[in-house]
């Protein structure tokens, strides 16, 4: 599904947030979207993802414009950790992210799952590196700050939608945590389309498709070497 972003522009009272931002992306691939705290990344998130409107401008799916209560059917955000429930285990999130649309968590306690379960076979390493393999029987809340973001991380990654956007995935994570996390980002990105945001360049932008810079509510397009 291709998306495209038409003259995006947000305002806030008498501050401007988004300023004409334009780019048009492939059903597939992976692009970084990076910017300074406050430079408007998280806003842009927010339209994309049908949270709030744009003063101006059109997002547009596959040559439609789509209204943005049906935008999650096609495209997801990753959760925040505030949104994560207070007592739920790491194997029940991760449970109920896989099978959210055939239950409900509050009507169904999802079943024990494991490491051999096939949508999580590609995380076993990430998962052992970062001490989580042992830990799937332990609520989310007594982890730590970078664990949580990797199972959330990991539970977009194995929801279906076709569009995903990646917030800060690498935050809090070690280096070889994330060095084991960025060639499973970018082998799910060969079938369908992801967005990461980040507030600052590393070496994750090498291995992205297209980067963005967002500064002061402009967009403009870095060019990789």
């Amino acid at each position: 599904m291709h998306l495209e972003c038409k003259h995006i522009s947000k305002r806030y009272g008498s501050k401007l947030v988004l300023n004409d931002v334009s780019f048009t992306l492939g059903s597939s691939g992976l692009t970084l979207i990076t910017g300074p705290n406050g430079s408007g990344k998280s806003t842009l998130l927010d339209i994309l993802q049908g949270v709030t409107s744009q003063t101006s401008g059109e997002v547009v799916i596959d040559g439609k414009f789509v209204k943005r209560k049906i935008r999650a059917q096609v495209l997801l955000r990753q959760l925040q950790e505030e949104s994560l429930y207070p007592t739920i285990t790491v194997g029940e999130y991760l449970d109920f992210a896989k099978n959210v649309h055939s239950r409900r968590l509050s009507l169904q306690k999802p079943k024990r799952i494991s490491l051999d379960e096939v949508y999580l076979k590609n995380f076993k390493a990430l998962f052992k590196t970062s001490k989580i393999e042992e830990q799937f029987g332990t609520p989310m809340r007594l982890l730590s700050g970078g664990q949580r973001k990797l199972v959330v991380t990991v539970a977009s990654l194995i929801r279906p939608q076709k569009i995903l956007l990646l917030d800060e995935p690498f935050a809090g994570l070690s280096q070889l945590a994330a060095s084991q996390l960025i060639p499973i980002i970018k082998n799910e990105s060969k079938s369908r389309l992801i967005i990461v945001v980040d507030h600052e360049l590393h070496d994750f932008q090498y291995s992205c498709d297209r980067v963005f810079h967002l500064r002061e509510g402009h967009v403009s397009e870095v060019h990789q070497s």
